[in-house]
């Protein structure tokens, strides 16, 4: 038995038990196994992949690999999971051969056996998933290909994108053409642009409920719930994740006020905090979801209880492309750490750092993040670079309009 993460081989096993201890780093991520079995003469009878670490929001679609097995009497066993996020519906999987239409599916389990005309050159099949609101995502499979046969990654590179006057407040009004986006120094094409009011938001709320946050916790509540009533729209998203000295995930991406009212007024304030710890769970829940994304982290304290440190905290934050905003209550400034912290991962990812005495009202804190993410933009680009996948590309966006600030990611890894 061969087994391979991410494509690149792992270990090779010749007697039982098969099976394989895998490190997938400390931070969660998209990851494919995949196990071959082999004969004695190394021939290959059958192989399988799994996915780990979906997440529920990724619209995904993955053809199992084409194994031995798979092939019989002139046809080709397709085998396709898909993973359809909560709030939408799958309409139809499509399964191609070189482009030809051979079989449509309605319902799990998505197999089939396809007739294809099979002459030993290299083809492929393709599986086309397509929601009902007419989102697609597709999966391709070669067949007789070299074990090791390799294409091109192209990455599509989403930016939200604040614009900011010289007194802070969010511009409104800016064209496509206003805009321009460079990948280390190389300037890029921008293929899509939107203004805030065309494209719904996914926001994550991220409240510390550590024992100190006793006395704050209800004003943060009654602010909290005041900030969704306002800024939800029917289309936009939001899950409430609640930490201390670990992190609970109260209520799921969702468009029900209520449930997230509920989430909120079920805080409870205990034990220490694990920052960094919720802050990567919490960025995880965005795994698959594109388009416009924000988190709002608000803590009272120094990380006391995490497994995870902050560079690697930090490292996943870039990999995410979610914009974080990050709320400190009674954080004196002898508390460098925590709040160098706080305004490093707010910058990273084109957000913005508060810093409040307990007691001091929040309201324009979130009425200001309401209005930034009410006027963002995002921009869309494919990006020509041809560095190796696992390096961090940085990006800027400026705008050819004088005394106006742009706030956006600061780069991105293209197999984060």
């Amino acid at each position: 038995m061969e087994f391979y993460l991410d494509g690149r081989p792992v270990l090779t096993k010749n007697r039982p038990p098969f099976e394989v201890e895998l490190d997938l780093g400390p931070l969660p991520r998209l990851a494919a196994v995949v196990a071959v079995a082999l004969d004695a003469k190394g021939q290959e009878l059958d192989r399988r992949r799994i996915d780990v670490n979906v997440g529920r929001e990724r619209f995904l679609v993955r053809l199992q690999p084409v194994g031995a097995g798979d092939r019989k009497g002139g046809k080709v066993h397709a085998s396709v999971t898909v993973n359809v996020p909560p709030d939408r519906k799958l309409a139809r999987l499509e399964l191609y051969w070189n482009e030809l239409l051979v079989e449509t599916l309605f319902a799990s389990p998505f197999q089939a056996w396809l007739p294809v005309k099979d002459d030993g050159s290299i083809g492929y099949l393709r599986a086309l998933a397509v929601l009902e609101d007419g989102g697609q995502a597709e999966d391709i499979q070669f067949v007789n290909a070299p074990q090791y046969l390799t294409g091109v990654q192209v990455a599509t590179v989403e930016l939200p994108v604040t614009a900011l006057d010289s007194g802070g407040k969010p511009v409104e009004g800016l064209k496509e053409a206003d805009f321009e986006v460079s990948e280390d120094g190389v300037k890029q094409t921008v293929s899509f642009f939107a203004r805030q009011r065309d494209l719904p938001i996914r926001l994550g709320l991220v409240i510390d409920t550590s024992g100190s946050m006793e006395k704050t916790l209800p004003e943060v509540q009654r602010v909290v719930v005041g900030f969704l009533r306002n800024l939800l729209r029917p289309r936009d998203r939001a899950f409430v994740e609640a930490f201390n000295d670990r992190a609970a995930l109260l209520e799921g991406f969702s468009a029900d006020f209520g449930a997230l009212e509920r989430a909120m007024i079920a805080l409870r304030d205990d034990g220490e905090t694990a920052l960094y710890d919720a802050t990567v769970y919490a960025l995880f829940q965005f795994s698959g979801v594109r388009g416009r994304k924000a988190m709002i982290i608000l803590t009272d304290g120094d990380d006391n209880a995490s497994r995870m440190d902050f560079d690697k905290t930090l490292d996943y934050a870039k990999r995410s492309g979610v914009t974080i905003y990050t709320v400190g209550i009674d954080l004196p400034i002898t508390k460098v750490g925590i709040r160098s912290h706080l305004a490093r991962l707010a910058r990273t990812t084109g957000g913005e750092a508060f810093f409040l005495a307990r007691g001091v009202a929040l309201e324009p804190v979130y009425e200001r993040i309401n209005r930034e993410l009410r006027s963002q933009y995002l921009l869309a680009y494919t990006s020509t670079s041809e560095a190796a996948v696992d390096v961090f590309r940085k990006v800027s966006v400026k705008v050819k309009r004088p005394k106006i600030e742009v706030r956006t990611i600061s780069g991105y890894y293209p197999g984060g």
